[in-house]
């Protein structure tokens, strides 16, 4: 059985009518959602031409709260270093917004070869609690199902012996899973040549910051703000982790604690 459609030169302007305007809201809508998207997720390094300098991202050092101030008025690659992708001469994926020095210099080496011309600054933190909210970010990756501020005392340490237990030096260095375990120095130092002009510290992040900005003279009025909601993630020093994992922790990051001078 056919069904024949008639249709007036009326009923299908008001079809057309109809479709183009549900293509308009359509892109609206997806550049609303554009919009929403880029200023969620946003390079974590920054690379600014105009003033000459590049911001190296360590993973769980104020990332999140530094970008979010720089990414404004200098960021100069829109927003490229985001995202996984497969690094070719690498033979394996990468994080653009969590890479190793030795990542940047083989997978984009025109813009590694700017280190030596630009101003680089990056933020360091003691490596216990960085590993602590590490583990934090891990979970919140990869075991969603979980509500960390729902957590007991017991509960977090036994979800920190859980994670702790899993990574090894390979995995924090190569697996993407684990990338915001990686050393620092590995996003600092080319063996022992040091890449960045200024190291500052998360303990004295915002007389820090504002000496990055008097040196690159960039408005340096703006407060720090904390973007990363501590509900979210655990707290304190890990003074009251099992020695086990403090110890496990201290041979990891080694290099660390020697380059940065962290006791």
């Amino acid at each position: 059985m056919f069904f024949v459609v008639h249709c007036s030169r009326r009923s299908l302007s008001g079809l057309y009518f109809g479709f183009t305007a549900w293509v308009e809201r359509y892109v609206i809508q997806s550049h609303i959602l554009n919009v929403f998207i880029r200023n969620r997720f946003l390079p974590d390094m920054i690379i600014s031409d105009s003033k000459k300098f590049i911001f190296l991202h360590n993973p769980k050092v104020a990332g999140t709260s530094l970008r979010r101030i720089l990414i404004k008025h200098y960021d100069t690659r829109n927003n490229f270093y985001w995202g996984v992708c497969e690094a070719e001469r690498l033979n394996r994926k990468i994080d653009k917004a969590h890479m190793s020095i030795t990542d940047f210099r083989l997978a984009f080496p025109a813009d590694y070869e700017l280190l030596d011309e630009y101003f680089v600054f990056v933020f360091v933190r003691h490596p216990v609690e960085r590993f602590i909210s590490s583990i934090s970010e891990h979970i919140r990756h990869y075991q969603k199902n979980i509500d960390l501020s729902a957590l007991a005392p017991g509960q977090i340490q036994n979800m920190i012996s859980d994670v702790a237990g899993q990574i090894d030096m390979y995995k924090i260095r190569y697996n993407i899973q684990f990338r915001h375990f990686m050393p620092q120095h590995e996003i600092i130092f080319e063996g022992f040549k040091c890449r960045a002009d200024f190291i500052g510290h998360l303990n004295t992040l915002q007389s820090d910051f504002s000496r990055v900005c008097e040196i690159l003279d960039l408005d340096n009025e703006q407060t720090i703000k904390t973007w990363n909601r501590k509900s979210r993630q655990f707290s304190g020093n890990g003074d009251d982790i099992d020695k086990k994992i403090r110890d496990k922790i201290y041979f990891l990051y080694e290099k660390d604690f020697i380059y940065f001078n962290f006791k």
